[in-house]
């Protein structure tokens, strides 16, 4: 009898701790859950703030390249302006000045036909003809 008694009080001692050990053992998966819930949440967080910081990143670099084209439109027109004003010339003769230096930069051989006017009577001559 008293070996049974004995064996009966260590089996309800052996099931209390494996309550108690099934308690933990449910508290620990609460706190690995909690992790995972806020580590996705910070992950969440992290993927806005660096979707938010390109979109920016685009809109800047953007900006930027609008801003570069702007002043170097603004400043090629001063200068052709200054070129013209410098050289006395109207807009059509800048652009016959321009056709010539074009002309005298062309690779020798090659055939450019222009057609210019307001010097003598029109003419129109190749490269190789001026």
């Amino acid at each position: 009898f008293a070996e049974k008694f004995e064996d009966s009080i260590t089996a309800i001692q052996v099931a209390e701790q494996a309550k108690v050990v099934n308690e933990y053992e449910q508290q620990v998966q609460q706190v690995v859950q909690s992790i995972e819930v806020m580590r996705s949440k910070i992950n969440a967080n992290i993927a806005n703030i660096s979707a938010g910081a390109e979109a920016k990143a685009k809109e800047l670099r953007a900006g930027a390249k609008r801003d570069a084209f702007a002043l170097t439109q603004g400043m090629k027109a001063k200068k052709y302006a200054e070129l013209k004003k410098r050289l006395g010339f109207n807009s059509a003769q800048l652009q016959e000045f321009f056709k010539a230096q074009l002309l005298q930069h062309q690779g020798k051989g090659s055939k450019v036909v222009i057609g210019m006017s307001g010097i003598g009577e029109a003419t129109t001559k190749t490269k190789d003809e001026l």
